[in-house]
């Protein structure tokens, strides 16, 4: 699962540092959380004004680019953003 395109992608601070962690992980975190900034936060934006203008939802189910596929309609694990980015676990 890639947290980075979790629409509820957050992270909580508390008072005490993180000493559990090495530096690897903070590097991951790092990544992650630049990718949700520079890739996933704009392309929300970009379909929610899809969604104003058309009405079509900012995540999608997977069986939105095919509707007649009858597959398609079983996936539950796996939703899109717009149509250009399709999330699903790993």
């Amino acid at each position: 699962m890639n947290p980075a395109l979790c629409p509820g992608n957050q992270a909580a601070v508390g008072s005490q540092q993180w000493l559990c962690c090495k530096i690897n992980v903070v590097n991951l975190t790092r990544q992650c959380i630049r990718r949700h900034r520079d890739f996933v936060v704009p392309l929300i934006l970009k379909h929610s004004e899809e969604w104003l203008r058309l009405g079509y939802p900012i995540f999608r189910p997977a069986w939105w680019l095919s509707p007649t596929d009858p597959t398609a309609f079983t996936v539950e694990d796996e939703f899109l953003i717009g149509d250009e980015c399709k999330w699903d676990p790993v």
